[in-house]
């Protein structure tokens, strides 16, 4: 219970207060250790890798896995041909490159489709079949490339789906489906297994402990699931039920390998692009990640792990920050500082229109809130800034649509109380506060406190009336108790 109430992301956020859930998603990220500007960061995983790594290179660190694609071998190709995409196949690269008993065996793993055309089977099949010696100099080439893991401070694995193919021969996971004319060769070699938690947890532990036995110095890992989802599922069954079990899967073994290694931390990119507004988190193919929720992910990253810059914030702190609790002399200091550069920004816009409520800048906040979508969130800020201009009509119109709809949101109930009250008709305003009961039964309790709250400036008695309810209901909360004698004491003649 201490630790909840510590916390404060225990709880999730509402519409209609500072909301770090929409329109794109910002959970809160713990890090462990420290990411050095321009260092080298080894990234290994799905396309979501590729993202990051882009990004990472952009910010100016160094990644290892551009300079493959300097190499003859590799030259010319896209970088999602060393798309890793499963727990047993990104074990299997490194097993390979690290391993003297896990050489790579050319015979069993290169075979020929065509004349004098071969193909790795654990590389994509979207990469084109070649002679027997370039397709091992390609092995040669990775194997370098997974190599260079052990001379690097960071690396980051990004783990996609848990829909793997097992080769029966050499009895070892694929990186990626077999071409179909492989599968009609070999009818009996290949087979789909879904992996359980305890095999993703057993090759992802292995993985660990084989990097940090060879590695110069104990490395950092960034541990993530990415949110690009399954394209197509061989079972049958919809993609989606098959997608989610795939992440979760993968999501919860990688919570077991965080709590049990110091040096591994998780990166909750999956959960800020899942809980993200789809129109800003997804491509027009649903499937990959807008090259905008890419850069939050990548500038959320780098500002957690390297730290400040100094008094320069970035854009992303700046947003953070602006929804966090702060003291109202610092919260002027805030947006006075960043309100030129940022007032367009529209996240930015709706918490500094937040703000201008809160110190009597109610027309200012109007302004602002004309210039951006009016949404869920930004409807509670909007009504508010209305009642407070004495716009009631125009507030309670705002309103009535989530009313009508019962809406969940207390934020809302909580605005048409005082909308009500402010017009000195406490009548209305608690016939509004039965709705809110009626709609919420399940939070009555938190209900009756915060109408007392309302009522405290005028009408005690219907305060200590709500108070008295609200403990009755909670019986050991503290500030029910203190709150309550306080309006008894008043009684004392």
């Amino acid at each position: 219970m201490k630790i909840r109430k510590s916390n404060p992301v225990a709880q999730w956020p509402n519409r209609g207060r500072a909301n770090r859930f929409e329109p794109i998603a910002r959970p809160q990220i713990t890090n462990s250790f420290r990411l050095e500007p321009g260092s080298t960061v080894f990234t290994v995983g799905s396309c979501f890798a590729r993202n990051i790594e882009a990004e990472l290179q952009r910010q100016g660190f160094l990644i290892p896995s551009r300079d493959l694609f300097k190499t003859t071998e590799f030259q010319g190709f896209n970088h999602s041909i060393i798309n890793n995409f499963s727990v047993p196949s990104i074990y299997n690269e490194f097993s390979w490159a690290l391993e003297a008993a896990g050489t790579f065996k050319a015979n069993d793993n290169i075979i020929e489709v065509g004349a004098n055309k071969f193909i790795d089977l654990h590389l994509l099949s979207s990469i084109r079949p070649a002679s027997f010696d370039v397709v091992i100099k390609r092995r040669a080439a990775l194997s370098t490339y997974y190599k260079s893991v052990t001379e690097v401070s960071t690396i980051i694995i990004t783990l996609g789906l848990s829909e793997v193919w097992f080769d029966n021969q050499t009895e070892c996971y694929l990186n990626s489906s077999p071409l179909p004319k492989v599968i009609d060769r070999f009818p009996k070699r290949f087979e789909l297994h879904v992996l359980n938690y305890i095999e993703i947890i057993s090759y992802l532990t292995k993985t660990i402990d084989l990097i940090n036995e060879t590695s110069d110095t104990l490395p950092n890992f960034l541990l993530t699931v990415s949110p690009v989802p399954l394209f197509a599922t061989h079972r049958e069954m919809d993609v989606a039920i098959a997608n989610t079990y795939s992440k979760s899967v993968l999501r919860t073994a990688i919570e077991e390998i965080v709590f049990n290694y110091d040096n591994a931390s998780y990166y909750p990119s999956y959960e800020s692009v899942m809980l993200s507004d789809r129109k800003h988190a997804w491509m027009d193919d649903q499937i990959h990640v807008t090259p905008e929720i890419v850069g939050v992910q990548v500038m959320r990253l780098v500002d957690a792990f390297c730290g400040g810059n100094g008094s320069t914030l970035s854009r992303e702190q700046v947003i953070e920050r602006s929804r966090l609790p702060m003291t109202r002399a610092k919260r002027v200091e805030f947006f006075n500082a960043y309100s030129e550069q940022y007032s367009s920004d529209p996240e930015f816009a709706l918490e500094f229109a937040r703000h201008l409520n809160t110190v009597g800048q109610h027309k200012r906040s109007l302004i602002l809130l004309d210039m951006i979508e009016l949404d869920a969130n930004a409807i509670v800020v909007k009504a508010t800034a209305l009642r407070k201009s004495k716009q009631f009509q125009e507030a309670f119109d705002l309103l009535s649509p989530a009313v009508d709809g019962m809406s969940k949101n207390p934020e809302v109930w909580q605005e048409l109380v005082a909308l009500f009250l402010d017009q000195n008709d406490p009548i209305r305003a608690q016939a509004f506060v039965a709705k809110w009961l009626t709609a919420m039964p399940g939070a009555a309790a938190n209900t009756f406190r915060r109408c007392a709250i309302l009522f405290l400036q005028t009408d005690t008695g219907t305060a200590k009336a709500y108070f008295q309810k609200a403990l009755n209901l909670n019986p050991e909360n503290d500030f029910l108790k203190k709150e309550l004698s306080k309006l008894q004491e008043l009684e004392i003649p």
